[in-house]
């Protein structure tokens, strides 16, 4: 499972396997090594940091302590400013298909932000800075992890809709990759209506990652939100 996660250096990964390796018996060290040898050598993870796993350490913390910390970020929205700096409450931090995620609650006069935002946890510029200063929570910001993640896929970005989606492929693929989903109508052809909630930008990803075997059919926000990118999209092959 670490090995498939992809998400620690080589060298990290190294060290992962051996502090296992210290929790079994020596002829069950020996088997596992037979078993993983082949996969460890071909081992690619993801561009990440080699010190991963002090990262989440360190986040670990500042969520348990409710400390705020300044820092920069290497965001991928090509509108943003590298050398911006967050300060922010570190609320939570998950898993998800090769990268860990944070969650924080940032300190910002801005009402119409994204707040809390989610943060990649290998794009935080280091060293981040631990703040003396407190900032309040609010009641009606915090988060119910479990919920958030059900309406998340990659990313925790725009607006939470209700969708339904008529998908022509294994029911199954769908209802696993967006949690809390349910099909709620069968058609003659096999096809199926699923319904749920998730995050706007999140579902842009995922809907195009299943090609002819979707359409969205609510709300008419997201119908419309795919329509334009599927037409920007083939003019980058008109010429």
């Amino acid at each position: 499972m670490i090995i498939g996660t992809r998400a620690f250096s080589q060298s990290e990964l190294n060290a992962i396997r051996e502090k296992i390796f210290e929790l079994v018996n020596s002829g069950q060290k020996k088997q596992i090594q037979r078993l993983t040898t082949t996969t460890v050598n071909k081992y690619y993870p993801v561009k990440s940091p080699d010190d991963m796993l002090e990262r989440i350490g360190k986040f670990s913390k500042w969520i348990l302590n409710q400390k705020a910390i300044t820092y920069t970020y290497n965001s991928s929205r090509t509108d943003s400013d590298p050398n911006e700096e967050f300060t922010g409450i570190p609320i939570n931090m998950y898993f998800d298909r090769s990268y860990y995620y944070v969650m924080v609650y940032l300190d910002t006069d801005d009402s119409k932000a994204e707040n809390p935002r989610v943060f990649r946890v290998d794009r935080f510029n280091f060293p981040v800075v631990e703040k003396r200063k407190q900032i309040h929570l609010p009641f009606d910001k915090k988060v119910d992890e479990g919920e958030m993640l059900k309406k998340t896929f990659l990313l925790k970005m725009g607006n939470d809709v209700h969708y339904k989606f008529r998908y022509w492929y294994y029911p199954q693929t769908a209802l696993d990759k967006l949690p809390g989903s349910r099909v709620t109508k069968v058609f003659p052809d096999n096809s199926v209506q699923i319904e749920g909630e998730i995050f706007s930008e999140g579902a842009l990803l995922w809907l195009f990652s299943q090609g002819e075997h979707i359409k969205v059919l609510y709300p008419p926000t997201l119908v419309e939100a795919v329509k334009d990118q599927l037409h920007r999209a083939l003019k980058l092959y008109e010429d």
